[in-house]
């Protein structure tokens, strides 16, 4: 009976434990994905300056974030995501419209598919 007990204690926090984490997660990739829309705004106003500026916020909060997620989240992700946040500075920094709101938008795809990959679903389990 001691056994059932400890096991039922340790489901319930590992699934409080899921929870948390899961909302933690959505809050932050919220975070950024509203940060890229705006990123959307200051390119159709040609804020080039601003978007600099957008971008560094982000990239800097990436890096203070993925360090802690790293043991949580599939490393190959996070890459992508880091790897679209480069390429899409670049594209800012050299003013080219068409290419940085088209990274912008792979990299919003990418913040938003993290979260959804790490849902727990059925799909996601087999």
């Amino acid at each position: 009976m001691r056994v059932f007990w400890l096991s039922l204690i340790l489901i319930i926090i590992l699934i409080v434990a899921g929870i948390f984490y899961l909302n933690m997660l959505e809050g932050k990739l919220s975070q950024i994905v509203l940060k890229i829309e705006g990123m959307f705004e200051k390119i159709h106003a040609k804020d080039w300056e601003g978007i600099k500026v957008e971008i560094e916020e982000v990239k800097k909060g990436w890096e203070d974030m993925s360090g802690f997620w790293s043991a949580f989240i599939n490393h190959n992700k996070l890459d992508n995501i880091r790897v679209s946040m480069l390429r899409a500075e670049e594209y800012i920094s050299m003013k080219n419209e068409v290419l940085a709101r088209a990274e912008l938008s792979a990299l919003k795809y990418l913040v938003e598919n993290l979260y959804s990959s790490e849902k727990l679903k059925i799909w996601n389990i087999f």
